[in-house]
């Protein structure tokens, strides 16, 4: 379908050229693009980590000719050097891999290798790092594992022995480990339960060949259900870009006969993520041409979603809601709510628990509050220095005004997804 510029915008552009890399194909644009259009598209093509994804969909389409020749030289190197460290990357984990397999210890591998694995071109979908899932008990040996190969822990004043999630890194190298004994915080209020739905899913796993070496992963329904809470935990927090809708959807589309779709319906339901998934198969459906069948043969998948709104907030997020402190110290107010929902009690926005959230709330960002929750203020002296900062550094609404803006729109949106109720 040809367009006028007039008639489209920045995100219907990397919508229509992420559309067009996931069918293998290159889009066809024509109309004249300004210099700074260009610039805001792969602004939004970075935030969203699709720029070698896009670039390569859009560099040879007769608009292009207008772009700057230096600054397009520019963009083909930065998704040139992405691409490859993304293929370094993949060799280094199938190193650690192998070595962990080796000792008798077979980590569930989740998202990352086994999302890109269904793109077109695989090394285009780049992933900032790989997640291992084992058992607690396998941790201590993991670990030393790890440190034979080379990885150094990224948080080492964290109590590692303690932590779901720990995260290493490569000194030499480009690979980042996330190893999780659980999918989960069992410690979040909004979606600490999240790890009962996924009960034996590790007895379950698959193997999976890359590159002619055997991986473990999770079974296909077990993958997409963990695929979806994974997206709806970013989204209690302050949101995530359309590269998690991608994954969802081609895994969704490319499995569809295998998964079991009533299995999917009951997780979804009992984490009230029911019309949350809807609208994501719908963008999927309307914005990237993959429609579903399977799961609509049964009646109760049926459900009448708009899906707009939700897109025009995992546009706005970037990947993984991080597109700025606003958008980020917004989650403090959605998961807020969305755990006073499961407490029985009316979901507010506060002001006060924005700008001074509990210990519990932000003790992932400052980890000394685990071991000394008496230093909060310090916290919360040092959060609103920030929010000092970034006023400073940016013109117009006050961060902390900006904070509570968003945080509210967000707690609508939860409402119009029905994962909270309207009170």
């Amino acid at each position: 379908m040809e367009y006028r510029y007039k008639e489209m915008m920045i995100d219907e552009m990397l919508l229509q050229a992420v559309a067009a890399h996931l069918h293998g194909e290159k889009v066809k644009w024509n109309m004249p693009i300004e210099q700074e259009q260009w610039e805001d598209f792969f602004r939004l093509a970075s935030e969203h980590s699709l720029l070698p994804l896009v670039f390569e969909t859009v560099c040879n389409c007769e608009s292009i000719q207008s772009m700057d020749r230096d600054r397009f030289m520019q963009m083909k190197q930065i998704s040139t050097r992405q691409v490859i460290f993304q293929i370094k990357r993949t060799e280094e984990l199938k190193q650690v891999y192998k070595q962990l397999s080796e000792k008798e210890i077979y980590p569930v591998v989740v998202k990352g290798i086994v999302c890109r694995l269904l793109y077109p071109i695989p090394d285009d979908r780049i992933s900032n790092d790989e997640d291992l899932w084992i058992n607690w008990e396998e941790f201590s040996r993991t670990n030393e594992l790890m440190a034979e190969w080379g990885m150094k822990l990224r948080e080492p004043e964290k109590e590692i022995e303690k932590e779901f999630e720990v995260p290493y890194y490569n000194p030499k190298g480009c690979l980042v480990i996330e190893l999780h004994k659980d999918l989960f915080a069992e410690s979040s209020d909004a979606y600490g339960t999240f790890n009962q739905l996924f009960q034996g899913a590790k007895e379950r796993k698959i193997p999976i060949d890359v590159d002619g070496m055997t991986i473990y992963t999770l079974e296909y329904t077990d993958h997409l259900a963990y695929l979806i809470a994974h997206a709806f935990k970013h989204f209690l927090h302050s949101g995530f870009g359309i590269r998690q809708v991608c994954d969802i959807v081609l895994f969704a589309k490319k499995y569809q006969d295998i998964v079991d779709w009533d299995k999917i319906y009951d997780i979804c339901k009992k984490m009230r993520a029911l019309y949350f998934t809807a609208a994501l198969f719908e963008i999927g459906r309307k914005y990237l041409d993959y429609e579903l069948t399977r799961p609509y043969e049964s009646a109760k998948w049926n459900i009448e979603v708009d899906p707009e709104d939700l897109l025009a907030d995992l546009l706005d997020s970037g990947i993984f809601g991080k597109k700025n402190l606003a958008r980020q110290h917004s989650s403090t107010i959605t998961l807020n709510a969305v755990a006073s929902e499961k407490k029985g009690k009316e979901a507010k926005v506060s002001v006060r628990k924005s700008l001074f959230p509990s210990a519990k709330d932000i003790s992932g960002r400052y980890l000394y509050l685990k071991k000394h929750p008496y230093l909060l203020p310090v916290a919360w002296t040092d959060r609103i220095w920030h929010y000092y900062k970034e006023n400073h550094n940016h013109k117009g609404k006050n961060q902390a005004e900006k904070t509570i803006e968003i945080g509210k729109q967000r707690v609508e949106l939860l409402k119009k997804y029905k994962v909270i109720d309207e009170k």
